[in-house]
């Protein structure tokens, strides 16, 4: 009974974390951009993983040349706190319809606890 009670209380403490997603747009303002970065970087700091997606609505299809350098650009800025994770896919077939996105993982987990040092 006791060994099922630890192995209980130990699920409970191991929950993963639901990502964070931002959404950026092909020609978004510089200020909204920092704004949204900065949030990325509070998140990631308090250890939650990050989804930045690039999302094209009417008419933007034909600023699909800022998409990828708005992307690395966020992912750079970002190279501190966290880590982008590779897509095996990604690399073999170029994406040329739909959103643009990347997975940001925070380089060393928040304490799980809450607390604060």
């Amino acid at each position: 009974a006791a060994a099922a009670a630890r192995v209980a209380a130990a699920r409970g403490r191991s929950r993963t974390r639901e990502p964070k997603e931002l959404r950026f747009s092909p020609v978004i303002d510089p200020h909204d951009r920092a704004l949204k970065v900065r949030a990325a970087r509070v998140f990631l700091e308090k250890g939650y993983p990050v989804k930045v997606n690039i999302v094209f609505r009417k008419g933007h299809g034909v600023h699909r040349e800022k998409a990828e350098p708005l992307l690395e650009g966020v992912v750079a800025e970002l190279a501190d706190v966290g880590k982008r994770a590779v897509k095996p896919e990604a690399k073999l077939t170029e994406n040329t319809q739909g959103p643009m996105d990347a997975m940001i993982f925070p380089l060393k987990a928040a304490r799980q606890d809450g607390s604060s040092d």
